[in-house]
């Protein structure tokens, strides 16, 4: 997946392929989950949040099927770097594990603070105390769906819940 994100600066890739490749990635995660430290159970969804925050829809297949349907996301450094910085990283946290595999213990950076930290708007606001850890970050794209995405990941019509 690493490697899709970083030739897409110039080919765009081809979503069946990344489709495939978010599949295959998933399927390895889950196979291997109860082998891993107790800090890296959630590597699944943070490496799927990596690819799916850069790539778009087809990166979110191994959740829903239906979005491979949805358009890959335009080429944007800024967003390219995170998510591939953030998979780098997830390597080497693996890899010094791997290399230390007594330290039952690992800590994961989750994605949404690699994304922040990674945010100089959010970090000055944080240091003077302007931005609540619950607030979402100015590194936040605004969604890129029209109504037919929209439909194609929850086709069933919105019910309203309590009393009207």
């Amino acid at each position: 997946m690493r490697e899709a994100i970083w030739a897409s600066t110039e080919v765009s890739p081809d979503p069946d392929i990344i489709a495939k490749l978010a599949y295959d990635l998933d399927r390895t995660c889950r196979a291997h989950q109860r082998s891993l430290p107790k800090g890296m159970g959630g590597i699944r969804r943070e490496v799927r949040a990596a690819a799916a925050h850069y790539l778009g829809g087809p990166s979110g297949y191994a959740l829903d099927p239906r979005l491979k349907g949805l358009p890959l996301s335009h080429h944007e450094h800024y967003w390219w770097d995170i998510s591939t910085t953030y998979l780098d990283y997830v390597v080497d946290t693996l890899g010094q594990w791997r290399n230390n595999p007594k330290a039952r213990r690992v800590e994961l950076i989750p994605f949404f603070q690699w994304r922040r930290d990674e945010d100089e708007g959010y970090r000055t606001q944080s240091e003077i105390g302007g931005t609540q850890t619950s607030e979402l970050c100015a590194c936040e794209p605004e969604p890129a769906l029209d109504q037919h995405d929209k439909a194609l990941i929850d086709p069933r019509p919105r019910m309203a819940l309590g009393p009207h």
